[in-house]
C-alpha cells in the first residue's frame, strides 16, 4: 500500500488554466472589436471616436447586450475621447471594457441561474480554435520527437 500523499495541485492547475483561457478569450474578443473599429474607420471613413461609438453595439451578446453597451459607453464617451490617444492605449481600453463586461455578464449569469460563460457556444468555439492552433503549432515538434524516438529503438 502506498503512503504517498495526494497533493491539491490538480485543482490549482485547473484554476490557472481557466484563468489563462479566460484572459485569452478577452484578448481574442478585444482584437475582434479592434478590427471592427479599424474597418469602420477605414472603410466607412468614420473618425476614430465615431468608429468607437459605432462599435458599441453588441447584438451577439443576446440578453447581455445592454450590459456590454453600458460598459462600452463608460470606457468610450465624449468626456473620454480617443482622438488624442495612441492606438496601444485605445486597445488597452477596449480590452478593459471587454474584461469588465464579461465579468459582469458572468456575475449576472450566475445570479440568474443560467449556464456559465464557459458553456456558451462562442466560448467553446474560441477554445476549439485555440486548441487547433496549438496542435498545429506543436505538430512539427511532435513529429520531430517521434523521429528521434524511432532512431533510439535500433
Amino acid at each position: 500500500m502506498s503512503t504517498r500523499k495526494r497533493r491539491g495541485g490538480g485543482k490549482r492547475r485547473r484554476s490557472q488554466f481557466i484563468d489563462v483561457v479566460f484572459d485569452g478569450y478577452i484578448r481574442d474578443m478585444a482584437l475582434t472589436k479592434w478590427r471592427e473599429i479599424d474597418d469602420l474607420a477605414s472603410v466607412n471613413g468614420l473618425t476614430p471616436q465615431a468608429a468607437v461609438e459605432e462599435a458599441g453595439v453588441f447584438p451577439v451578446r443576446g440578453s447581455y447586450a445592454g450590459v456590454w453597451s453600458r460598459v462600452w459607453g463608460e470606457h468610450f464617451n465624449a468626456e473620454n475621447p480617443v482622438a488624442a490617444t495612441t492606438p496601444e492605449a485605445i486597445f488597452m481600453r477596449i480590452e478593459g471594457a471587454v474584461r469588465e463586461a464579461l465579468t459582469e455578464e458572468q456575475a449576472q449569469r450566475k445570479a440568474r441561474g443560467e449556464g456559465d460563460l464557459e458553456d456558451t457556444l462562442h466560448y467553446k468555439a474560441f477554445i476549439d480554435r485555440a486548441m487547433e492552433n496549438l496542435l498545429e503549432d506543436a505538430h512539427g515538434e511532435i513529429e520531430a520527437d517521434n523521429a528521434f524516438d524511432e532512431l533510439g529503438d535500433d
